[in-house]
């Protein structure tokens, strides 16, 4: 579990709402992807990334709505 400092800097900021824009620019991409119908185990596997992507948007959306407190989910394989 890590602690998210009480003020976060512009910079800081600016990369959050960057790493934010990326996650779901490729969440989308995925999602396409997925509505083309490829390969049944391709597309398992683009299922698992945009979960994975999905996670860092939400784990992101919590550092920018000021969560103090961020636990990261670990895999279960």
């Amino acid at each position: 579990m890590d602690t998210v400092p009480q003020i976060i800097s512009t910079r800081d900021l600016f990369s959050l709402k960057r790493a934010f824009e990326q996650e779901l620019v490729l969440w989308k991409q995925l999602h396409l992807f997925l509505e083309q119908g490829m390969d049944e185990e391709i597309m398992e596997l683009f299922h698992a990334l945009m979960v994975m992507h999905y996670n860092h948007l939400q784990l992101h959306l919590s550092i920018l709505k000021g969560d103090r407190q961020v636990e990261e989910d670990e895999d279960e394989d």
